[in-house]
């Protein structure tokens, strides 16, 4: 299984810099928190890990809900204590200060997919041009963790948007008239 897990799947996300555009968290978080149990979203259960036709029972994934909250236990805010430069070196520290070493620190959640978000200053190399998010797993203090770099698409030139509205970029804070 790609999660290691068909049971319940928890979101949490790590805001990192200090310079967003104020619509950009709201709306990520809104989008996030209204994943969970919507006929979208339930599409995904019809995905299987062994059968190819029909989902039964323990054969989906997708069993359990995203569930994501806008509070402490599921954010974490972090105004760039690693610098403004993420590189795949950066984003072991930044995990490790918001998973483990940082007050109110996320929990470590074997079952979690854990989103590192940045602010459109926050430099990130390659974006744009190699790639335009990344995921993999990490061990992070002992514990087997799937995880996320998601640009803020606004720092980025279009080969990143995927998408336009009215001839416009669509971005968490760009929005056609």
């Amino acid at each position: 299984p790609v999660l290691g897990s068909t049971g319940s799947v928890t979101l949490y996300v790590i805001y990192y810099g200090s310079n967003w555009p104020s619509t950009t968290q709201p709306l990520i978080n809104a989008f996030l928190g209204g994943l969970s149990g919507t006929p979208q979203f339930n599409v995904n259960k019809t995905y299987c890990e062994k059968n190819t036709t029909a989902c039964l029972g323990s054969d989906s994934p997708f069993k359990g809900l995203l569930g994501y909250g806008v509070d402490a236990a599921h954010v974490f805010y972090d105004a760039a204590v690693q610098g403004n430069t993420v590189n795949s070196s950066a984003i072991s520290k930044i995990l490790q200060y918001a998973l483990v070493t940082a007050p109110g620190h996320l929990p470590l959640d074997s079952n979690g997919i854990y989103m590192l978000i940045t602010d459109p200053t926050t430099n990130v190399p390659g974006f744009g041009t190699s790639f335009c998010a990344s995921h993999t797993r990490s061990n992070v203090a002992g514990t087997d963790m799937r995880w996320a770099l998601i640009p803020e698409p606004g720092s980025e030139g279009a080969s990143c948007y995927g998408n336009s509205c009215d001839g416009q970029p669509c971005t968490p804070h760009v929005v056609a008239a």
